[in-house]
């Protein structure tokens, strides 16, 4: 059986809780897009959401693994135009179809996701980029190919994936620390004198909060630098380029978040007020900035 591309409706219909709740930015940004793009985009972040998530409800490794290789598998059946049953993995499939989605950086990102299943720390910084670009600078990838017919540069979109990936990551450490995808590397720790040992003791040690702090404060450094790397190329780009890279307005607000909760980062998520990212991505919509 052959499925029927779906309309805008059956699209938005298909997406769950978890995608306005776990990709809150693009879920928005998708949204504010013109409406021819917008199935593309939901169907998207709803996939996002749904590999995003795995980490984080599963105790056991191998159990996550079985459900990464599913969508492994789904993806090149509903690619074909096979229907799955699954609402998400069908409006997916009519997205790839339609937009001639890569399914080689589909499968990056999903192994990407795999990794925080192991609850490893990156090894070092250029381990942490590596990651980050194959999470989410391909999500700002996927967005373009909707948005403007083709991927963004690649070095641009590791850009994007290191300044929105930093952000987001170290205003949500306890979580992370918990759930697997901890962006703190052990090179970086071990610069400012904290082991792995260290973060799993309770309550945690006044050396370990403060070499944390530090480590954080260098990948902010490096998040701000990603995103000015990508403002001064912002003339060579298309509105509809720009109009992809949206979410990226949320990178200072994230950072100003986890900034504030201090000493108190490893304990307590940074969060935003939903009116914030509203008025930040309508802004970036009607204006065409970031």
């Amino acid at each position: 059986m052959r499925e029927r591309d779906q309309s805008p409706a059956t699209t938005i219909g298909a997406l769950s809780e978890q995608a306005r709740s776990i990709e809150p930015d693009r879920y928005l940004a998708a949204l504010l897009a013109p409406v021819e793009a917008q199935p593309g985009l939901l169907a998207v972040t709803a996939f996002l959401a749904e590999i995003t998530r795995i980490p984080a409800t599963v105790s056991d490794p191998m159990i996550g693994e079985i459900r990464l290789q599913w969508w492994r598998d789904t993806i090149a059946a509903v690619a074909k135009g096979e229907v799955c049953g699954h609402p998400v993995a069908d409006a997916f499939g009519t997205a790839i179809r339609q937009h001639g989605l890569d399914l080689a950086m589909l499968h990056r990102l999903i192994d990407a996701r795999g990794f925080d299943l192991t609850g490893e720390l990156y090894v070092d910084e250029v381990a942490l980029a590596s990651g980050l670009t194959d999470s989410e600078g391909i999500a700002f990838s996927l967005a373009s190919q909707i948005l403007a017919n083709q991927a963004l540069p690649a070095d641009l979109a590791a850009d994007a994936g290191h300044a929105y990936g930093l952000a987001r990551s170290l205003g949500r450490l306890p979580e992370r620390l918990h759930n697997g995808g901890f962006p703190l590397p052990h090179s970086l720790l071990a610069t400012h004198g904290v082991t792995p040992s260290m973060l799993a003791e309770r309550p945690f040690a006044a050396r370990t909060v403060s070499g944390v702090d530090d480590a954080v404060a260098s990948l902010e450094q490096q998040a701000r630098a990603a995103l000015a790397n990508i403002r001064a190329r912002l003339p060579d780009l298309s509105p509809a380029q720009i109009a992809a890279l949206s979410p990226l307005v949320m990178v200072e607000p994230y950072l100003r978040a986890q900034r504030r909760q201090g000493f108190r980062r490893l304990e307590h998520m940074a969060e935003v007020l939903p009116i914030v990212r509203f008025w930040r991505l309508g802004q970036a919509r009607w204006n065409g900035r970031l």
